[in-house]
C-alpha cells in the first residue's frame, strides 16, 4: 500500500512541475508580446492574442493551486478552473471597455455559478 501512496505523490508531484513550467512559459510568452508589440499598429486579430495568453496563465495558475490545496487533481477541477478564466477574463474585457455595472458583474457571476450547477450534476459520481 505505501507503493501506490508513494508512485500517487510522485505522479502529483511530476504533474505540478509539469504545470508550473507551463505557466511560467505562458506568462514569460505574455510578457514578451507585451513588450514587442504596439496596440496602435496591430490588428484586431493580434490584439486578441494577450487575452488568450492571461486566460491560460489563469488556468494553470488555478489548476495548481486547487491541486495543492487537495492533493490531488480531477476532470472537475479542471472544469472549474477554466469557468474561473473564463469570468475573469470577461471581467477584464468588459472592464477595459468600460462597462463594467453591478447588473454586468451579477449576470456574469450568475452565469458562472449555473455553468458550475450544471456540471456537477452531470459530473459522473
Amino acid at each position: 500500500m505505501e507503493t501506490s501512496d508513494k508512485q500517487q505523490r510522485t505522479n502529483l508531484r511530476t504533474y505540478l512541475l509539469i504545470r508550473t513550467v507551463m505557466l511560467a512559459v505562458d506568462g514569460s510568452a505574455l510578457v514578451v508580446f507585451l513588450m514587442k508589440t504596439s496596440p496602435k499598429q496591430a490588428s484586431l486579430a493580434i490584439t486578441l492574442v494577450p487575452l488568450v495568453l492571461v486566460w491560460i496563465a489563469i488556468f494553470f495558475a488555478s489548476v495548481i493551486i486547487g491541486t495543492v490545496i487537495r492533493r490531488k487533481h480531477t476532470g472537475y477541477m479542471t472544469t472549474l478552473a477554466a469557468v474561473f478564466a473564463t469570468v475573469c477574463v470577461l471581467l477584464m474585457m468588459f472592464s477595459a471597455l468600460g462597462s463594467v455595472s453591478v447588473f454586468d458583474f451579477s449576470l456574469l457571476v450568475l452565469l458562472a455559478m449555473l455553468g458550475v450547477f450544471y456540471f456537477r450534476r452531470s459530473w459522473r459520481k
